[in-house]
């Protein structure tokens, strides 16, 4: 228990001292694109790989209780507030991003939803570039066909993820090393729960 809690910190400290200034820059552009994405929607759609030996470390370690083990592999629930403390302290580094999710919510990026929305509905929106009331109107309607593309678009790859055939393909050596590269604990510090931080605040005081 001890180990595990040491582990944890030691995580956590190396995430939040890891500079970005001196980061590469494809580091810095996964940073970009994660950020757009939000660490919420990523940490819903981390699987857990053939790794997990079933510990419960990330059950013991969420502070929302939004984590619970079904057989031997661990769930997450709508309370996930992606502090991703799960991920720091699971002792198999066992969370990992499916390459499909990261792929598929970049794609998503380029697609027209404004365009489709419009049509659908046959909303009465000129299209008119140099106006401003068609430019912000294109990015809301935008955001909403993104947001609800990407809740579908998530749903379906945590279904494929639990399949036995995805997880034979995650354990294939270069996809578990991609994962490793585009893990989100490289770019994202966990969030400390509330009593954790007036603990460190504290600590700092009497130092």
């Amino acid at each position: 228990m001890r180990n595990s809690k040491e582990r944890l910190q030691r995580y956590i400290l190396e995430s939040q001292t890891r500079p970005m200034n001196g980061a590469s820059r494809g580091l810095k552009i996964l940073a970009f694109m994660y950020k757009l994405i939000g660490r919420k929607t990523i940490a819903h759609s981390l699987v857990c790989s053939g790794r997990c030996d079933g510990c419960s470390a990330c059950v013991r370690a969420c502070p929302n209780k939004a984590i619970s083990l079904k057989g031997s592999a661990p769930v997450r629930s709508r309370h996930c507030r992606g502090c991703l403390l799960c991920v720091y302290a699971c002792p198999k580094r066992a969370f990992e991003i499916p390459v499909l999710a990261l792929v598929g919510a970049c794609v998503l990026l380029f697609l027209p939803f404004d365009d489709w929305i419009i049509r659908l509905f046959s909303l009465n929106i000129p299209k008119d570039y140099h106006s401003a009331k068609y430019a912000i109107s294109s990015l809301v309607l935008w955001g909403i066909g993104y947001a609800i593309a990407l809740f579908v678009f998530e749903a379906l790859v945590m279904l494929l993820s639990r399949t036995a055939l995805f997880k034979r393909l995650g354990e294939i050596p270069w996809v578990h090393r991609l994962r490793e590269k585009i893990n989100p604990v490289r770019v994202f510090p966990a969030i400390l729960p509330p009593s954790a931080n007036a603990a460190r605040i504290r600590e700092k005081r009497n130092s």
